[in-house]
């Protein structure tokens, strides 16, 4: 990211103090919106950290008991790993670009338990978290997948099956066009799920989830929030991440905002 399209963030963001804050920081050293976030800053923000993804989920999903929760663990856990086991495509992209297995298990424990009607996924690639996302949902037998990414061929691992619960997207990479993307979507009256999961400097997440937000989705989630500080910022002690060795997951309620 250029330093002038760093500047304007902070501007943006919070106006002129902010942006003479950031000059000043990048001279003495402590660039804010350019470092990564520790575990020291999410407890200044009061992020809430979860030693469990039993314990995450109930943090966000409090309705819900302990046995429903497990109980879509579970099914999540044998599930998508029979999926991935069996799966034979040849990858167009790194496979360290795969989510994590915490990352689907916790996305299809959510949808098994959400029964969301839309889910929202930026960052495509081989198509691991939306296998997962699929996977529940198909279960459910209701509910429909969006997955953007500024590549078009993208989504390999989704089995054939699982193909009629999802739709593959190619954006520009433009905010303003992400923007009229999700107002194409109906889904204000149910509970909806947006993961972030693609550009995850400052800009392109914080970005993200602001779009999520004014859309109204139930629960914003995103991988990587270790990457900047755009999570800390914009959840607040709203926020809950769960370590994910060696990153961060970060969650919140939408209308905890």
């Amino acid at each position: 990211m250029s330093r002038n399209r760093t500047f304007s963030i902070a501007m943006r963001d919070g106006g002129l103090r902010a942006g003479l804050a950031h000059i000043f920081a990048r001279i003495l050293g402590d660039p804010r919106f350019l470092r990564p976030a520790s575990s020291i800053d999410f407890r200044h923000f009061g992020l809430d950290s979860s030693p469990t993804l039993n314990d995450f989920i109930g943090n966000l999903i409090p309705e819900k008991s302990s046995i429903e929760i497990e109980n879509a663990l579970r099914d999540s856990i044998a599930g998508i790993d029979a999926l991935m086991s069996n799966s034979s495509e040849e990858l167009v992209f790194p496979e360290r670009w795969n989510s994590g297995k915490n990352l689907q298990y916790l996305l299809s424990a959510m949808v098994i338990l959400l029964k969301p009607s839309v889910v929202v996924e930026t960052g495509s690639a081989n198509g691991a978290s939306a296998t997962a996302i699929c996977f529940a949902l198909n279960r459910n037998q209701f509910g429909y997948l969006w997955s953007y990414d500024i590549e078009s061929e993208v989504g390999q691992l989704v089995p054939d099956h699982l193909r009629d619960r999802v739709s593959f997207v190619k954006v520009s990479g433009v905010e303003s066009d992400f923007r009229a993307e999700l107002q194409k979507l109906d889904f204000k009256s149910e509970k909806s799920i947006f993961l972030h999961d693609s550009d995850h400097s400052y800009l392109g997440q914080k970005s993200d989830y602001l779009l999520a937000k004014a859309s109204g989705f139930s629960y914003i989630l995103s991988d990587d929030v270790d990457t900047s500080l755009a999570f800390c910022d914009f959840a607040g002690n709203a926020g809950k991440i769960f370590f994910d060795a060696p990153k961060f997951i970060g969650a919140v309620q939408g209308s905890k905002l």
